[in-house]
């Protein structure tokens, strides 16, 4: 049984993939960086978002607990789900600049707590950015990878106004990663959350 899942940006995937990640019963501690945005969740439940099957998962008896910093958000967390905006740049790249900085809040609690994460990214990044970008960033910290910290690449694939029938429906789940304990971990909650799940 998974205890702690943490989500990073609840915008429209984020919001809802924490309500659906809910239903596994383990607690979902969550973080925006928009304020306003958090005040508007914990009062409309995302209603404003109008997915079907959202208000279900609001009322499964198991509350989203928000932090207002990264480091109380993630500390006990198992599995760190980073779900935040990668705006095209003019080349039509992706910028990974939002998720360095949450990175580089996240290697600071690996260095205070002495322990290690799994940090799933759920955002779509460039080919290669795992490993020309986001790993020897956080090496750069002094961190050290699959020891410190393990990266999992696990894109959900979604259409706005059906995010939640397509996060219990999936036609699979596609998860990236160069540690074999990492892939384990993830799959062992998957496996909590669906049944018979198809993993790619």
């Amino acid at each position: 049984m998974f205890r702690n899942i943490s989500v990073i940006g609840l915008g429209k995937l984020g919001y809802p993939m924490a309500q659906f990640l809910s239903s596994s019963g383990a607690k979902i501690s969550c973080y925006d960086k928009d304020l306003k945005l958090v005040n508007k969740l914990k009062k409309d439940h995302g209603a404003h978002l109008h997915e079907i099957g959202l208000t279900r998962l609001v009322n499964n008896n198991n509350d989203l607990v928000y932090h207002d910093t990264i480091s109380d958000c993630v500390t006990d967390a198992e599995i760190i789900y980073i779900t935040v905006p990668t705006p095209s740049k003019l080349d039509g790249s992706f910028s990974n600049e939002v998720i360095i900085k949450i990175l580089s809040e996240i290697a600071d609690v690996i260095h205070k707590t002495k322990k290690s994460y799994i940090i799933n990214i759920n955002s779509t990044v460039q080919p290669g950015s795992i490993e020309g970008e986001i790993i020897p960033f956080l090496e750069n910290k002094g961190l050290k990878n699959n020891e410190n910290f393990y990266i999992i690449y696990n894109p959900y694939f979604v259409a706005l106004g059906s995010v939640i029938r397509n996060l219990e429906e999936p036609d699979y789940l596609l998860i990236g990663s160069a540690s074999i304990y990492a892939a384990k971990k993830i799959t062992k909650f998957y496996n909590s959350l669906y049944k018979n799940p198809k993993i790619r």
